[in-house]
């Protein structure tokens, strides 16, 4: 999946917004040096429907792996 991170409205949260689709997940996991507001990514991982968050925003998506474009 590739998309921006934005931040969430709950402290703490990332979001990433798909290019592909325009949904926003949750992000959970991955590098914070290269998992952070503002940046571009791709991204690898699973959607976890298995989990609940604070953030009430998008899908929970765990993080494997990251790549800044």
């Amino acid at each position: 999946m590739h998309g921006t991170v934005e931040e969430g409205v709950e402290r703490g949260c990332l979001l990433l917004k798909d290019t592909a689709t325009g949904l926003r997940y949750n992000l959970t996991g991955g590098n914070a040096a290269v998992v952070k507001p503002g940046a571009t990514l791709t991204v690898v991982g699973i959607i976890r429907k298995d989990l609940m968050s604070y953030c009430q925003q998008g899908q929970i998506f765990q993080v494997l792996g990251a790549t800044a474009k």
